[in-house]
């Protein structure tokens, strides 16, 4: 995944930083879910998405477009994109 910052981005740019699966995946497993929490699904959505926004790490998705590369399974990029979705990112 390659953050552009609504913009694109040329691949000979070096300062980029990537955002891989693994590393939102990392992020994820951080988050306490319970049952409370999670009984509804509107209440579960803004539960699950005040919880990431306490992590300061996902602000850097906001207003951001990424780039799944074509050898990512499609249900780790629909995934990836529901994860992307909650915090603006496209």
């Amino acid at each position: 995944l390659l953050p552009c910052n609504g913009e694109i981005v040329d691949d000979d740019v070096v300062d980029r930083e990537e955002v891989t699966v693994d590393k939102l995946r990392d992020m994820l497993d951080k988050i306490d879910t319970t049952k409370e929490s999670v009984s509804d699904s509107a209440g579960a959505t803004n539960a699950l998405r005040d919880e990431l926004l306490k992590d300061e790490k996902f602000h850097r998705f906001a207003n951001m477009i990424f780039f799944v590369h074509e050898s990512v399974p499609s249900i780790m990029t629909q995934y990836v994109r529901t994860v992307l979705r909650m915090h603006g990112g496209e």
